[in-house]
């Protein structure tokens, strides 16, 4: 049986000793989108838990303050977002770097309007 590229092995500790594979996203599993709000849940915890201190705290206090008021086109195009690498969604958020034009929406211009509320001046550039 050959393996999805999206499947990873479950470390041993995690499956009591058993070697498993796990889906590596939420996708993977085959579980329908669900309800807005179930979308909003998962969107939330993908933002609190990107993997840097700076990117949970921007991204995850941009859903925290912004996701109950976004409409499903908009949680689409944030969902795109988390899609995208830190680095590269910090600099936009920043304004280290100019966004692209897939991604220049008004779910970005939130963002970077939430970064600079944080901090105002910081990242003008």
């Amino acid at each position: 049986m050959e393996a999805s590229p999206n499947i990873v092995a479950a470390p041993a500790r995690l499956t009591g000793g058993r070697r498993q594979s796990i889906p590596s996203t939420i996708r993977d599993i085959g579980l329908p989108r669900g309800t807005v709000e179930t979308r909003r849940k998962r969107l939330l915890f993908r933002s609190l838990r990107r993997g840097s201190k700076e990117s949970d705290l921007v991204i995850g206090g941009f859903a925290l303050r912004h996701l109950e008021a976004m409409d499903e086109t908009q949680l689409g195009r944030f969902e795109t977002l988390l899609e995208q690498p830190d680095p590269d969604l910090l600099s936009w958020a920043i304004g280290l770097e100019p966004v692209p034009t897939a991604h220049d929406n008004d779910v970005m211009a939130m963002l970077r309007a939430y970064r600079k509320s944080l901090r105002p001046g910081d990242g003008d550039a």
